[in-house]
């Protein structure tokens, strides 16, 4: 199957994603770091190395692994996330308002126009002698 016919990220994209997960079994906060987020990178390492470390003395083995794996987790979902949609400005703003009067402005006039045409085919269809008497 070709790429992207059934909803599959394209090659590209799947590549990248299965590398900065490859990142994250050497280092937590690996896919952070190839994206270029530097602090929450290292913030991740530190809580997967340091955390786990804690963890370790506290609870074992096992406090280590969960510890290591859920820093590798969250910063891979913060890494494959898109990113937020940028702000709305005043300008921004000041159009949205202009486009919804300008809308609702065309809106009572179709409902103008349309009551009119209704008149006229109701005109229309009455007979001759009637017309005009109402």
């Amino acid at each position: 199957m070709a790429n992207g016919t059934n909803g599959d990220p394209p090659l590209p994209a799947l590549a990248s994603n299965g590398i900065k997960l490859l990142s994250e079994a050497v280092i937590p906060g690996g896919s952070l770091l190839l994206e270029k987020h530097i602090g929450s990178g290292v913030g991740a390492a530190a809580v997967g190395i340091l955390g786990g470390a804690v963890m370790s003395a506290v609870f074992g083995p096992l406090g280590y692994l969960l510890t290591r794996v859920g820093a590798s987790a969250v910063s891979y979902s913060a890494a494959v996330a898109p990113p937020p949609p940028p702000p709305t400005s005043p300008a921004t703003n000041h159009l949205i308002a202009e486009n919804t009067s300008a809308i609702k402005e065309f809106t009572k006039q179709n409902e103008v126009l349309q009551h009119v045409l209704e008149h006229v085919l109701a005109e229309m269809k009455s007979p001759p002698h009637k017309r005009g008497a109402a």
